[in-house]
This record gives structure tokens, C-alpha cells and sequence, in this order.
């Protein structure tokens, strides 16, 4: 069951792995006929031949989740892999007369209930020398450690970024696992390199946004820090926890609460508690609530200089939530007032005239080859970036292998000649597994002071 990968993500999905639709299972199938339909859904895009070229050719797996609308699905961040392979095979086809052409699976959802089966198909159908993906946390974990034993790399532009709301409920298994990591050690999921030895992350790490806030707190000689958890939204409370028991050996936290934001809570007293113990607010919660505590931080007069309020938002997407003030209704004006009082911490969005050119092409591939259009505004963000670097950066790793004649499908080598490694990609400053990626969080963190004319960012 092969598709050309020219008709990547032009087909309607239906539930579980689906590529380009399948069969669908009618009433009164057998239970193994069910399943053999089920199965033929995870079908995998093979890229066709596109030159009559005698190339030694060798495949890449391409794991994405698709058509989930979010930073880092198949449909965003597909044009970015297909631009760094265009660029590696220009070299490796000069240099060696070898290829690499991609295997491509994707599934519905950010978990791991699809991704190994479909790493086990390409591992053993196409014998694959790498894999790029996938990206969220629970989908990659599964995948990353299938590819240390099969000692294949393993590429991608994220990590540690756990899927939304709305895609896993706070309270699955897998969160109480994270949970108990987090006790122990706040360095991230990954972090353990004896269980992951040949997965390379591109992105930030959420385990070191307890330096940035650190920085933060010696820059401005902050002591007494409050932080407000959200539990009941993924991303909050990852962020959160990552933050508590990141911050808790600096004896910065006098006061940590956690609320459920499905419900009508008064967020009045959390504030009125935590103004007992701290000057300094963290807000890690989802976006909508962030006004509503700054709608009632206004309130309680709390927005006049003697306290301050921070919060994350990775980059402006609708998958965080909306975290910004206007919505349009009566409240707007004393909304951003009240975010006169609030730091932002983000990444900080390319905008040089290469990147700028990059974001050009990957709009264009992403609409003619997998029908979908950047809707006005929408950034090509930082993940997409990471996830073209990490096709070119396993591009010169195996570029050196094969100039000193090695195996090319000795992934543990390979990965060692990634980690560690300084190089100039489409985002700047790259160095790839050091101290969980440290230099990422530090140049790409941003604190913005939202004020009624301008935004003034301050690098950290």
C-alpha cells in the first residue's frame, strides 16, 4: 500500500493512522477482517524516483502527527523536512553518489498508541537509516526508544513539548509517570541519555526554563516568588511543575497553589494569597485565564508597581490558547491596562532576511504539496525551523561518516557526531544536545514588558 509522497496530506484522514484513507471495515466483518483494515490504514508514503540517476539510495523515516493543528504538525513542518533533504541530497549525491529518500507515516493524534507501529514498518520494510520525528513528547518517547535498539538516529524539533488539552486528558497514566519524574529531576523526560542514545532534540528544553526565570529573578533581585499552576491544562502544568521543583533547591518559591481552570474558582483569593507571601506572580496557566487574573490583579489594585506577573507563552498560536488582552469586549480597556503589570517569557521568532526566505518556500511547498495555507499572521515559528536544521545537521553527520568510511547505519556514531556540534542553520546559535539545550532556552527566551504603545523584549 504505497502513495507517492506528491500526495502528501491531500486526502481527507479519517480516525487512527491514516495517510491517504483506506478501506473502510463494513458491518458484519469478521474480527480479523477488521483488523486487516484497520492495519491498511497505516500506510506509508514512499517518495518516487525523480531522476533516472544511478544513486545508491537509502531511506529516511518522516513520523508527524497530521492534520492536528498545531505548531508542529505533518502539514507545517513536512515542507521544512522536504527543504533540508532537498539540500542534504544536493551534497551526498556530489560528494558520494548516495541519496536519501523518505519514508513517510503520520497519525492523528499526539500519543503514543501509533507512532512505534509505524516506526516498526519502516524499520523493517525500508530498512531506514534515521528517523525525523516525531515531535510531541508521548508520540517520540515510544519511537525514540525503539531506535536505540535498532541503533538508528533519531531527529527532531521538539522534546519535550507534551500535546494540549484537548489531545490528552490530565489525568492518563503518562502524567502521573511525568509526575514522579518531576519529584526526582526537573532536566526533562529525555534526559537520561542510557535509555534515548541516539535521539537528537533541535528545540528548546521546558527543563531549562527554570534558568531563564532564575536569570530573571538575579536581574531584577526578585526573592519572593509566587507560582499558580493550572492543572488541568497539559501545557500549564507541565511548565508549572517543571518550574516548581526546578525552583525549590534556589529557595525563590514561597508560595505554590494549583487550581482547576474548568472551574469557576475566585481567583481573587489565589491572588490575595499569594500577595501574602510574594511581589512576584508566576502565572503558569492556560491563555484565557491569564487576562482573568489580570482583569482581577486590576481589581484588587495589584497592577500599580508593587508586584509583577510573568508567564509563558512559547510563540503567539491559537494551539496555547489566546493569551493576549483584546477580545473585543467591554473589558478590553482594563485588560490592557492590567498587562502594563505582566512579563512575557517566549521564544524569540527569526526574523533575518535568510530565515525570511526560508519561511517563503515553506509556505509555498506547504500549499501546493500538503494543502494547507498559513492563515494571515501565522508565523513559519520555531519548531519548523528546528526540524529542517535537524534534517541538515544529520545531513553532515552522515556526510562525515562517509568521508572517513564509516557505516552508515552505525546510528549510535552518527548521533555523536551531531550532539555537541556548532553550525550555522536557518536559526541561530545551534548546538544540539548540550546540557538539554541550554543555548536555545538563553538566546531564544524573551521577556516582553507589554506596555499601551510597544512591547520592549530584554534577551536572557
Amino acid at each position: 500500500l504505497l502513495v507517492p509522497t506528491s500526495h502528501a496530506g491531500r486526502s481527507s484522514s479519517s480516525n487512527g493512522s491514516t495517510l491517504a484513507g483506506g478501506p473502510t471495515p463494513t458491518g458484519g466483518s469478521t474480527t480479523d477482517q477488521r483488523r486487516l483494515a484497520k492495519r491498511g490504514l497505516n500506510k506509508l508514503e514512499v517518495q518516487p524516483n525523480d531522476d533516472g540517476n544511478n544513486h545508491t539510495v537509502y531511506y529516511v523515516g518522516v513520523l508527524m502527527a497530521s492534520h492536528l493543528d498545531s505548531p508542529f504538525d505533518l502539514e507545517r513542518c513536512g515542507p521544512a523536512i522536504d527543504l533540508g533533504l532537498e539540500l542534504v541530497n544536493q551534497e551526498l549525491k556530489k560528494a558520494h553518489n548516495v541519496k536519501l529518500k523518505k519514508v513517510q507515516g503520520s497519525y492523528a493524534s499526539c500519543s503514543g498508541s501509533k507512532s512505534p507501529g509505524l516506526a516498526a514498518d519502516m524499520h523493517f520494510k525500508y530498512s531506514v537509516i534515521a528517523f525525523i520525528g516525531p515531535a510531541c513528547a508521548f508520540a517520540l518517547e515510544p519511537v525514540a526508544q525503539l531506535a536505540d535498539y535498532w541503533n538508528t538516529p533519531i531527529i527532531t524539533g521538539m522534546g519535550d513539548q507534551p500535546p494540549s488539552e484537548g489531545e490528552l486528558s490530565v489525568t492518563s497514566g503518562i502524567l502521573g509517570r511525568l509526575s514522579n519524574r518531576w519529584k526526582n529531576d526537573s532536566s526533562g523526560m529525555f534526559k537520561d541519555k542510557s535509555r534515548y542514545q541516539t535521539l537528537t532534540r533541535m528545540s528548546y528544553c521546558q527543563c531549562r526554563l527554570k534558568l531563564v526565570f532564575s536569570s530573571i529573578f538575579r536581574e531584577f533581585g526578585w526573592r519572593h516568588i509566587a507560582l499558580i499552576i493550572d492543572r488541568s491544562d497539559l501545557f500549564s502544568l507541565t511548565v508549572g511543575k517543571n518550574l516548581e521543583y526546578g525552583l525549590k533547591d534556589e529557595e525563590l518559591l514561597k508560595f505554590v497553589r494549583e487550581l482547576d481552570g474548568n472551574d469557576e474558582e475566585d481567583i481573587d483569593e489565589y491572588l490575595k494569597d499569594a500577595s501574602m507571601y510574594a511581589r512576584v506572580i508566576i502565572l503558569s496557566v492556560r491563555g484565557s485565564l491569564v487576562r482573568k487574573f489580570m482583569l482581577s490583579a486590576l481589581a484588587l489594585g495589584m497592577t500599580r508597581g508593587e508586584f509583577t506577573f510573568l508567564d509563558v507563552e512559547i510563540f503567539q498560536s491559537s494551539y496555547w490558547g489566546d493569551h493576549y488582552w483584546e477580545l473585543g469586549d467591554e473589558d478590553d480597556f482594563k485588560a490592557r491596562k492590567s498587562y502594563e503589570a505582566l512579563l512575557r517569557v517566549s521564544l524569540l521568532q527569526p526574523t533575518s532576511p535568510t530565515y525570511q526566505g526560508f519561511a517563503e518556500r515553506v509556505r509555498q511547498l506547504a500549499k501546493s504539496d500538503y494543502n494547507y495555507t498559513f492563515v494571515e499572521d501565522e508565523e513559519v515559528n520555531f519548531f519548523i525551523g528546528a526540524f529542517f536544521d535537524g534534517v541538515y545537521l544529520l545531513g553532515m553527520a552522515l556526510n562525515d561518516t562517509l568521508n572517513e568510511g564509516g557505516d552508515i547505519r552505525d546510528g549510535t556514531a552518527i548521533t555523536r557526531k551531531m550532539w555537541g556540534r556548532n553550525f550555522e542553520g536557518i536559526l541561530p546559535c545551534e548546538t544540539p544536545e548540550t546540557e538539554c539545550n541550554a543555548n536555545f532556552v538563553y538566546l531564544f527566551s524573551v521577556v516582553k514588558k507589554i506596555t499601551l504603545h510597544s512591547c520592549k523584549n530584554i534577551l536572557f
